[in-house]
């Protein structure tokens, strides 16, 4: 499952794009991987757009899913996007109860670089293309320099990899081995 923290039903769910922009990128998202996203509607909306705020509503919401599965994804605290970052903080307090592990990635357009320090390196040459067509999905935000910078990151984190073209660089925030 993909869990989304934006109120797509909000006047203007994104500074950057249109409602129907969005909303057309999420569903070709959606179409490519087969399912429907879940998203966490009750943002505060502040001039029509949502605002996620790292609060007791946010963590119960997640606290009552999080149970659900073995490894949570999610942005890391380095990032410089204000709402990458109150997710992450969301996803730390629902830890303290999660038997699970938890990976945070990289974003290339938001990591301030000098402060993430990726500890497990995955390979991904075998499933990378399916990467940039999922980021192709996102049609009214996507620039050539996203798919760039996404080869660019992919090809650097190979490097930790012997044989591989493509990795994804991870931080571990935990692992709970039973």
């Amino acid at each position: 499952d993909i869990l989304v923290f934006r109120n797509e039903h909000a006047n203007k769910p994104s500074f950057s794009r249109s409602k129907n922009d969005y909303i057309d990128d999420i569903h070709r998202a959606e179409k490519y991987w087969g399912f429907k996203f879940k998203f966490y509607e009750d943002c505060e909306l502040q001039s029509g757009r949502p605002v996620i705020t790292h609060d007791g509503y946010s963590i119960k919401f997640l606290d009552n899913i999080i149970h659900n599965y073995d490894l949570i994804l999610c942005h890391n605290p380095c990032e410089h996007h204000q709402d990458h970052q109150t997710v992450f903080d969301i996803v730390r307090s629902c830890s303290r109860n999660y038997q699970g592990k938890i990976l945070c990635y990289e974003s290339p357009h938001y990591v301030n670089g000098s402060k993430f320090f990726p500890n497990v390196f995955i390979d991904i040459t075998d499933t990378f293309h399916h990467k940039l067509e999922l980021i192709k999905c996102y049609q009214s935000y996507v620039k050539t320099n996203h798919i760039k910078c996404t080869e660019s990151l992919a090809t650097l984190r190979s490097c930790k990899i012997e044989n591989s073209k493509f990795a994804e660089a991870f931080s571990l925030m935990q692992d709970i081995i039973k």
